[in-house]
């Protein structure tokens, strides 16, 4: 069931011709890019529905998740979700739209949703490589050491981007009625069979003898209702492949303090994208867009070559990406934060949370879907472009590593939050190189 763009198009939009171009990379959706060749010859003085654009974005949603076909049924209400969330960044009424401009972050403008045949058209925010592309080998938009300053400055627009999408005042701002139309009741069920389920058959792939506690582990997690003080706006399926940026140059500096965090820029800085919206509404912030976000980063880092020019401009998104999180987080009094997170005297390590706290049961979470999802995509994921000439026998040796990455992190989580803060755990976690990345965006250190 693929749906016929052209046909469509010609349909809508008379007065213009135009081509259309399958973009890949989408799983649940069918999307296209859509240019305009030239007005119609029939009648070339009326307007057309889209004079102003020479390109657009349109995504089909079929009754099923596109990539694995009739197989897998996915609700339609998804893309009613995502034409939700974009008109909150669609000018003039947009309640987010401030949001995304202090961070220089764009999010496509709604231009139609026809709900009838289940298409979305959007802005197109351009050609543009995902940071999945980027953060690659083989990329060729990577030029030289200067891209280090690039990333770093991208990493603080977008942790400030996601701290305050994430804050209660953001939540608060859409208020009950506006948060309905983010419902889909059928998303759990797809995410409990894509993320949560494949988790057994994959730690007995790699011979993990505690597999079954693990996976407890990671089902709990995912079956624990949120309380309402743990909520906040999500993207809801953030990863690296839902991120674009551009070459633009970059000759700031990032200026971060105790009471700001801000870019110092010179109005060229790097175009910053946040696409894929169909699973936003009110969710998990830290321990759920993040965690998810940061395992992608986490994969990425592992991948690349220890001493490599693509390994120390990973490393130095992930950083500036949780430094700059974490500190809008705390200037938003974002639950999870309001914890005493100072060093000891004697260890460079944070003092743990009380076990009662929400920031203990937020950051345990964290640790499991991190964990859960370092697993799901080392597997899942194709990172051959990683391996070099090494070929195949490389790669496995680079997935086990992944796998035993997520595997510790799942580990770390423990079976309560009890155990999860006790002293011996928390100084295991804050020590361990693995938990360095996590622990970074949890705690500030």
């Amino acid at each position: 069931m693929y749906f016929d763009f052209d046909a469509y198009l010609a349909q809508i939009d008379p007065f213009h011709i135009w081509s259309v171009q399958r973009i890949s990379g989408g799983l649940v959706n069918f999307t296209v890019r859509a240019y305009k060749v030239s007005s119609s010859a029939q009648d070339t003085i009326q307007t057309g529905l889209f004079d102003d654009y020479q390109t657009l974005i349109l995504k089909f949603a079929p009754p099923y998740i596109a990539a694995l076909g009739e197989s897998a049924p996915f609700s339609q209400v998804r893309q009613i979700v995502e034409a939700n969330a974009l008109s909150l960044f669609t000018p003039p009424l947009g309640p987010f739209i401030s949001l995304a401009q202090d961070s220089s972050v764009v999010v496509p403008k709604l231009l139609q949703h026809d709900a009838e045949n289940h298409v979305l058209i959007l802005e197109d925010l351009g050609n543009l490589p995902t940071l999945s592309e980027y953060l690659t080998p083989l990329s060729k938009r990577r030029q030289s050491q200067s891209d280090i300053a690039i990333l770093h400055q991208i990493g603080w627009r977008l942790g400030q981007f996601l701290a305050d999408l994430h804050s209660k005042s953001a939540l608060d701002t859409l208020g009950t009625k506006t948060l309905k139309g983010f419902e889909n009741p059928s998303m759990v069920k797809v995410v409990r069979e894509s993320a949560v389920s494949p988790i057994v058959k994959y730690l007995e792939k790699f011979d993990i003898q505690d597999a079954e506690q693990l996976v407890q582990v990671v089902t709990e997690d995912f079956d624990r209702d949120l309380l309402d003080e743990e909520k906040c706006f999500t993207v809801g399926d953030l990863w690296t492949g839902a991120i674009l940026i551009s070459e633009a140059d970059f000759n700031g500096d990032v200026i971060t303090t105790n009471e700001q965090v801000q870019s110092d820029v010179d109005g060229n800085e790097p175009k910053l994208g946040v696409i894929d919206w169909e699973f936003s509404g009110a969710g998990a912030g830290v321990n759920g867009d993040m965690a998810q976000l940061f395992a992608h980063l986490h994969l990425h880092l592992l991948a690349a070559e220890q001493g490599s020019q693509l390994h120390d401009i990973t490393a130095g998104l992930i950083e500036s990406i949780a430094d700059s999180y974490h500190q809008r987080s705390r200037l938003k009094r974002a639950i999870w934060t309001l914890t005493d997170t100072g060093q000891r005297e004697s260890l460079s390590i944070s003092i743990a949370p009380e076990e009662s706290s929400p920031a203990a049961r937020i950051m345990r979470s964290a640790f499991v879907l991190h964990g859960r999802e370092l697993v799901n995509n080392a597997i899942e994921r194709d990172w051959t472009a990683f391996s070099g000439t090494s070929g195949k026998r490389e790669t496995n040796l680079m997935v086990r590593s992944m796998v035993l990455t997520g595997v510790w992190y799942l580990r770390a989580a423990k079976k309560s939050v009890v155990e999860f803060v006790s002293a011996e755990n928390w100084k295991h976690i804050c020590s361990a190189k693995e938990g360095s990345i996590m622990m970074r965006l949890l705690t500030g250190i």
